[in-house]
């Protein structure tokens, strides 16, 4: 059977499926991602000042120090020392019973934190009934563990919060896929609002909770990726402190200073300036707006538990806000050397 009469026709279609079977094997019919605003930047300006813009080293955000101690120690398992049977009457005793099981001795820290406000808004009415029943000796032993665990409240809080596993994934850089769904700015901004005026009411003495509400909230603040965003930010950083050095180097400067057909150099140049201004500017400053907004009610929140912070947590946060000054200044020091270079053969 005969399949083509054309010869040129045969040989084209043979062409065709080599080439076809090469790039199934090699790849190399695969389609590119798409070019980034800062990655078509940085090739422009290499163009420009003919040379290669290579970024040497990459910052890393600092990881939240694995073990976080309190200045103040929580008792965790709260008023354990108590016969919950022997409370009659008291709405407490039920309390006492979850801290006291298995369940409630390895809660992780926000449900700690759940029945320690639970013993403290349930504790009053039961010592008061204590007293009437003449139980003085009970009473006064209920009134000073009330005493202590108010005491130790913000410790508490801290350890499901700030030092929680929320807040780890908050601050994580490199977030493993599936550990928390991605929530957005404003979702996360309303959460994290929630937290500190649930913590407020706390502090100042009213010690009613939400479960649902405040495991919730832990879990849009884990969503939002803080860490990842500052670690996208710090890699945009690294790449504009090597076209910084790209643009100090003295070559460079000759190159464009050249009388030998300059113009076109310049002109490269100030396109590739037009383009970092127009397209990779705007974006890098909304995201760090954008996590600025998310970092402002984290800090609110620090300010509230200032006394529980650990000498390890404060070295952290101290990290990270010089991080992200130095972030925040790579722009205009890139802009400023963008300037420099124009202006250099004037």
């Amino acid at each position: 059977m005969v399949l083509f009469h054309d010869g040129k026709r045969a040989l084209r279609f043979c062409l065709l499926l080599v080439l076809c079977s090469v790039c199934l094997l090699l790849g190399g019919c695969q389609r590119r991602p798409p070019e980034t605003a800062l990655e078509t930047y940085i090739n422009r300006l290499a163009i420009a000042l003919s040379t290669s813009v290579e970024r040497n080293s990459l910052t890393q955000i600092p990881a939240l120090p694995p073990d976080l101690a309190l200045t103040t120690s929580s008792n965790l398992a709260g008023a354990s020392i108590f016969d919950p049977l022997s409370l009659r009457n008291c709405t407490l005793k039920t309390t006492l019973i979850k801290r006291g099981s298995s369940l409630g001795k390895n809660a992780k820290a926000s449900q700690h934190l759940l029945l320690q406000l639970e013993f403290l808004q349930l504790a009053p009415a039961c010592i008061a009934l204590q007293r009437q029943q003449g139980n003085i000796a009970t009473a006064d032993q209920l009134q000073k563990e009330w005493r202590y665990e108010r005491s130790t409240l913000a410790g508490q809080i801290f350890q499901a919060t700030l030092a929680g596993t929320a807040f780890r994934a908050f601050w994580n850089a490199h977030p493993r896929p599936g550990e928390y769904p991605p929530v957005d700015v404003a979702r996360a901004r309303a959460a994290l609002n929630q937290l500190n005026h649930m913590v407020v009411r706390w502090l100042q003495g009213d010690y009613r909770s939400d479960n649902l509400a405040l495991e919730l909230a832990l879990g849009e603040i884990a969503g939002a990726r803080a860490g990842h965003t500052l670690q996208w930010l710090a890699a945009r950083h690294d790449w504009l402190r090597a076209a910084d050095m790209s643009l100090h180097n003295p070559v460079t400067g000759r190159l464009l200073c050249r009388q030998e057909a300059p113009t076109t150099r310049r002109i490269l140049l100030a396109d590739a300036t037009a383009y970092f201004r127009q397209e990779v500017l705007p974006r890098s400053r909304r995201t760090a707006k954008q996590l600025a907004t998310l970092v402002d009610a984290v800090t609110a929140l620090e300010v509230l538990l200032e006394p529980t912070q650990s000498p390890d947590y404060q070295r952290w946060r101290h990290q990270i806000v010089e991080l992200r000054q130095t972030i925040d200044q790579a722009a205009a020091k890139h802009l400023e050397a963008l300037t420099r270079a124009q202006q250099a053969c004037t």
